[in-house]
């Protein structure tokens, strides 16, 4: 699953996120690009906090966070 949520409110991103884990199934993951490293700190922390790994990549205009399935299975 992809999001691109460079042109999101942060609001929006989180809701979206929190339904994009919630639905993430074994062996799947979510890709999320973000504007800035602040917005990535924050997708971060609140991945982290569901459970789920997380590996940053910056890119020339972006960075890219690559969330890999929750591995507790808390909320499926």
């Amino acid at each position: 699953m992809r999001l691109d949520a460079r042109a999101l409110e942060p609001g929006r991103l989180f809701r979206q996120l929190k339904d994009m884990i919630a639905t993430c199934g074994s062996n799947e993951f979510i890709e999320v690009t973000v504007a800035d490293f602040s917005t990535a700190q924050k997708v971060r922390a609140f991945a982290s906090m569901s459970g789920c790994p997380v590996t940053v990549e910056k890119k020339e205009d972006c960075i890219v966070l690559r969330i890999d399935e929750n591995t507790c299975g808390c909320g499926r």
